[in-house]
């Protein structure tokens, strides 16, 4: 058997997980005989649509990390198990619900103890792969009584 372990947020990785025999003798047996396990990773080729699906074709391990554009789209990964004698199993996979948005801007309210400085949002990129890109800042300039209310807006307009 297969599941899946992860919540299903743009931004959180899933990780495909097998589940093993509880018997004793099909522990050892799979133990012993199994080779590697090989994974890949598909997306549904639209919103709303669970039937037809594309490869990722860079995600060929356990876990996946869930992009922007995935959202509203359903996740599935195939596990093939090889054996030490060249046999394959057929697929098992494991499918998501739709992919919810994950958090779309983290909301700080400044409040008095923030007056004189300044509040920094710090962004770091991930490409589909999973490769990090370079991180970019943005900062308000120094918080003031009378102006809490208009940075609060800016760093949710910047996100």
């Amino acid at each position: 058997m297969f599941v899946h372990t992860g919540k299903m947020v743009e931004g959180d990785e899933f990780t495909a997980v097998e589940v093993f025999p509880m018997n004793e003798i099909q522990q050892h047996g799979q133990a012993k005989y199994n080779k590697d396990v090989c994974y890949q990773w598909f997306c549904s080729s639209e919103a709303g649509n669970d039937m037809s699906f594309e490869p990722f074709p860079s995600q060929r391990s356990c876990s996946c990390k869930v992009r922007l554009e995935d959202i509203g789209r359903c996740l599935r990964c195939d596990c093939i198990v090889n054996e030490v004698f060249g046999r394959s199993s057929q697929p098992a996979y494991a499918k998501t619900a739709p992919i919810l948005p994950g958090e779309t801007g983290r909301m700080y309210e400044a409040n008095v103890d923030d007056v004189g400085y300044r509040l920094v949002a710090l962004y770091t990129p991930f490409r589909e792969d999973g490769v990090e890109g370079e991180s970019v800042s943005t900062s308000t300039e120094p918080i003031t009584v009378g102006n809490m209310t208009f940075y609060y807006a800016i760093l949710i307009l910047v996100f």
